[in-house]
């Protein structure tokens, strides 16, 4: 089980390697304006204690310029290509 920065339990969805890390990610949602969406997702690195003082990460992904013309949800970012930040 995975807590994320929320409290809330996650199932992990995908496994990022970042440099020397592996965060242990949540479900990616649409997130973002109408103009301007992407892709969000909550995780933990692989240091993660339930009890812990843990590092939380915010995990996006932009979509592709067309992706308006997109139906298929999986072909909507380049999935290998994202920025983490630190919550």
């Amino acid at each position: 089980m995975i807590i994320d920065i929320n409290g809330k339990e996650i199932e992990c969805e995908k496994i990022l390697n970042l440099n020397d890390k592996q965060i242990f990610v949540g479900h990616a949602f649409l997130d973002g304006t109408h103009e301007n969406p992407h892709y969000t997702a909550y995780g933990v690195d692989e240091n993660y204690e339930e009890d812990g003082d843990n590092v939380n990460y915010k995990v996006r992904w932009e979509v592709k310029e067309n992706h308006k013309d997109i139906e298929n949800e999986d072909e909507m970012c380049d999935w290998e290509e994202f920025t983490v930040t630190i919550n």
